[in-house]
Order: structure tokens, then C-alpha cells, then sequence
């Protein structure tokens, strides 16, 4: 996050309603680690909204990017989802 993608909120969309996809955040893409990981979900299902902050590493398989607009568009069924602030999981991480 910074150079191949832009900082701020995304959501990831599965390629397949039906089936569940993987996804990990790092705090970096040097430590991947479990001292590292800001979250993770290896059996996520339906839409995940996150917040990715300078620096983190995502990867995901079975899911797709998509960063979240300022304005909702009242047209997309993907417009209900789980929030995931990873800046508060970080912190909480660091604090162990």
C-alpha cells in the first residue's frame, strides 16, 4: 500500500458468491511472520471492507480490490458489509 495501490478504504469481493476466498494484511512486506499479520481470513465469505494504511501488504486469492468511493452508489448490492478498521488491529497487535 503506497506504491501499487493508493492508502484508504477497499473492499474485497469474492471472484465466486458461493465460495470462500483467503486474504492477509502485514504490516509490511517483509514480516510475515504471526509478530506481522494485522489480520487474516482464510475462510472469508461475502464482502470485507477494509481500511489499508501506508505501508501494509495485502494478498488475497479467490477475491478481487475494489477501492471504496467517497459517494455509495445506491445501484450496488455489494454496499453491505463487515467494516475492518486494520489501524486498530495493528495498534493492538504492538500493544502485546
Amino acid at each position: 500500500v503506497g506504491k501499487d495501490i493508493q492508502p484508504g478504504k477497499y473492499k474485497l469481493v469474492p471472484d465466486d458468491a458461493d465460495k470462500e476466498y483467503k486474504y492477509a494484511i502485514y504490516k509490511d512486506s517483509y514480516y510475515r511472520d504471526a509478530s506481522g499479520i494485522v489480520r487474516e481470513d482464510y475462510a472469508a465469505t461475502g464482502v470485507v471492507e477494509l481500511n489499508l494504511t501506508n505501508g501494509q501488504y495485502i494478498e488475497f486469492l479467490g477475491a478481487k480490490l475494489v477501492r471504496v468511493t467517497e459517494t455509495p452508489d445506491p445501484t450496488d448490492p455489494t454496499e453491505t458489509t463487515e467494516e475492518t478498521d486494520t489501524t486498530k488491529a495493528e495498534e493492538s497487535a504492538s500493544e502485546s
